[in-house]
């Protein structure tokens, strides 16, 4: 289609081409003797178009005519290629889903909707990915988006699962990928993963610091202690309970 268009556009130039050597012939009978004279002349030569004869400035009037005529084709073919027919009112429209897919794709993802897909790389397509899910009970909120997104098995998973259903479901195949499973289970506690903080004390220092932790997460908010002689005992008595305690080893 293309070449068959720009050959039209030749044999378009060519033909248009005629009436501008014709035009310089009749100004070469005039080439030189003044604006008046040669319009009086033209008059006179339009009557009678066939009446054209050879002078020593018609090369020079062909030449000057024809350089005319090139530039306003390639003004002509410069302002055609600016136009966009039937995009002057803008040409914004709706991207396709395939299209926005190809545009923020990456090989690891999230997955949005059937043919969607948002790259983990924000730095890439500058897009957020937090995603804020809407349904009401029974909607398939957890079985259409958080069960595919987690067997993706790309980054790192802190998930909400008070009914134990996503661990059931997907822990099998994070084990097989090599994911390490943490559970904080509240209601069954011998089902849970645990924090023993007695493990990581190494010196005096780490059971002051343990102790002061306890006292100040124990202290309801607001309160106010009457007497500090309490709290110093405390501290105290706690601190001695631990190095006597033979049990934990506390410092190695």
């Amino acid at each position: 289609m293309k070449q068959s268009s720009r050959a039209g556009d030749i044999i378009l130039a060519l033909f248009f081409y005629v009436p501008v050597v014709w035009g310089a012939l009749l100004i070469a009978q005039s080439l030189g003797r003044g604006l008046p004279e040669l319009l009086t002349n033209l008059t006179t030569a339009l009557q009678h178009p066939l009446d054209i004869h050879w002078t020593d400035k018609s090369l020079l009037s062909i030449l000057i005519c024809t350089s005319l005529y090139i530039m306003g084709l390639c003004v002509y073919a410069s302002e055609q290629r600016r136009t966009r027919d039937g995009e002057e009112h803008g040409s914004a429209a709706w991207g396709s889903p395939r299209q926005v897919n190809a545009m923020f794709r990456q090989k690891e993802n999230k997955i949005l909707t059937r043919h969607v897909r948002l790259g983990l790389d924000t730095h890439k397509h500058r897009r957020s990915l937090n995603v804020l899910v809407i349904g009401g009970s029974g909607a398939a909120k957890t079985r259409s988006y958080v069960k595919p997104n987690i067997l993706e098995a790309n980054t790192n998973y802190v998930i909400t699962d008070p009914k134990m259903e996503v661990l059931t479901a997907t822990g099998g195949w994070l084990k097989s990928k090599g994911y390490d499973i943490r559970v904080l289970n509240l209601v069954n506690l011998e089902e849970s993963d645990g924090y023993n903080p007695f493990r990581y004390l190494k010196d005096e220092k780490d059971v002051l610091k343990l102790v002061n932790n306890l006292i100040q997460a124990t202290t309801p908010k607001g309160s106010h202690e009457s007497d500090p002689f309490w709290t110093s005992a405390t501290r105290s008595l706690t601190v001695k309970s631990q190095r006597t305690n033979n049990k934990i080893p506390l410092f190695g």
